[in-house]
């Protein structure tokens, strides 16, 4: 594809060119290159965008400051229970449902990403990859207002952690010197072009949560949230537990239950 600037080719000619010197100087090369291969697919033409090339330029000193704000914990501290196997092993089918469900979308979203690469669509990967630094941002804030260090603060602090080498190294190939950096600052490794790309966890994929609509006799009754391969005890245990289900069920005889899965709950009772 042409670059294009107000429609029109550039071109000398036409006086419309733009000195990507001038932009490295000002922004940095990682900008202008992140701006490059967002702004549209390699084969289609790209409309130059000065205000483009501060937004990219906007979302790099995100994820600076995010990296030096959590630079001890939870990265170092993460890194360093990494490398020397001390990370805890965490049960992901009885964690809080959330945590699960970020978990799910951090590889769902890794899986996408791959997929664009390899479709050579790296405006896609890129809008991926914000994608993505908006979860962890929001998992960061949680993190911040969990004060006990309990297995929920560790599950925050492990998908932090993981999310953020996921970023890193699905940058690299776009914005190498800022990724190169950080991934040493970080201390996930030594050189991040020798860093193992990203693989899918099919297993973490499993685990996405779904809704389950909850009927007594037949009625709309209430929604309950549970992992899309919870056993079904586990359904059963968390529907008859449910505040609204617990209302209805009062002064009636439990009969069964009927379970089709990822869909409805069906309870029959006797009046």
């Amino acid at each position: 594809g042409m670059v294009l600037k107000d429609g029109a080719k550039m071109s000398k000619s036409k006086g419309n060119t733009v000195d990507p010197q001038e932009l490295i100087d000002k922004y940095g090369s990682d900008t202008v290159r992140l701006f490059t291969m967002f702004a549209a697919p390699p084969e289609q033409a790209l409309e130059w965008s000065d205000s483009g090339v501060e937004g990219a330029h906007r979302f790099l000193k995100r994820i600076w400051n995010f990296a030096h704000s959590y630079a001890e914990s939870p990265f170092k501290e993460m890194n360093y229970a990494e490398k020397n196997n001390l990370l805890k092993n965490i049960d992901w089918v009885t964690i809080p449902a959330h945590l699960s469900q970020a978990r799910y979308q951090i590889y769902d979203i890794i899986r996408q990403a791959i997929y664009d690469y390899e479709r050579l669509q790296f405006n896609t990967v890129v809008s991926s990859c914000m994608k993505l630094f908006n979860l962890l941002t929001k998992l960061a804030q949680e993190w911040e207002q969990t004060t006990n260090q309990d297995l929920a603060k560790y599950c925050l602090s492990y998908l932090i952690q993981l999310g953020f080498s996921f970023l890193l190294r699905l940058l690299a190939p776009i914005t190498p010197h800022i990724t190169h950096y950080l991934w040493r600052e970080l201390e996930y490794g030594d050189e991040i072009i020798h860093a193992k790309w990203p693989k899918v966890n099919n297993e973490a994929l499993k685990t996405q949560e779904v809704e389950l609509i909850v009927q007594i006799n037949g009625k709309l009754r209430s929604k309950v949230k549970l992992a899309a391969d919870a056993e079904q005890q586990l359904v059963e245990e968390v529907v008859l537990s449910d505040e609204k289900v617990r209302g209805f069920l009062t002064g009636k005889t439990y009969k069964k239950m009927i379970i089709v899965p990822n869909k409805l709950v069906n309870i029959v009772v006797a009046e």
